[in-house]
């Protein structure tokens, strides 16, 4: 990942994007329950 001019340094900022992808995985995977979350 390239800093932009952003307020977090580099390394801290990879670890918030992972952290909250690891939220974000943990939380589908909570509310999926089994059935699928996109619909076409």
């Amino acid at each position: 990942m390239i800093n932009q001019g952003n307020a977090l340094p580099t390394g801290r900022q990879e670890k918030v994007a992972n952290h909250l992808k690891e939220l974000t995985a943990e939380f589908l995977g909570r509310e999926n329950n089994r059935t699928s979350l996109i619909t076409v």
